[in-house]
């Protein structure tokens, strides 16, 4: 989850475009509030987070290309929503599963933000399809 934070918050710097850079800056934004949120709820459980990061970052900033990394990054978030559909399920504590349900909300929205824009509905086998809002009525 940091990784991906830091993914978006390095790719932000790098973009000319100011709408583009806010749209990056937004997902960055929001993968830190899902970090902060994790990182109390461990805490709450008597554990104790740690500050280790996987290689996902060093994989995308390795990719140049802007598109293709945000691409990668929506593998990530991908990844995670799977880790999140799993683990629902086994949370009793109620209020710990609503912030699990409202950050998989969150990474469906953002997934669907990143295949608008690259013009991708990326499917993957065995992965729930994010969920468009409802229309007003």
């Amino acid at each position: 989850m940091r990784a991906g934070a830091r993914v978006a918050s390095q790719t932000a710097v790098e973009l000319v475009e100011p709408a583009l850079r806010q749209w990056v800056t937004d997902i960055r934004q929001d993968e830190a509030r899902w970090c902060a949120m994790l990182t109390h709820a461990i805490i709450s459980l008597d554990a104790t987070p740690t500050s280790r990061t996987g290689a996902f970052y060093g994989k995308a900033m390795a990719i140049r290309n802007i598109g293709e990394r945000l691409a990668f990054l929506n593998r990530g978030q991908r990844w995670v929503m799977r880790r999140l559909c799993a683990l629902l399920p086994t949370v009793r504590d109620a209020r710990l599963r609503s912030d699990l349900q409202a950050m998989l909300a969150a990474h469906q929205r953002n997934v669907l933000r990143v295949d608008a824009r690259a013009g991708t509905a990326a499917d993957e086998p065995g992965m729930p399809a994010p969920q468009r809002p409802a229309a007003p009525q």
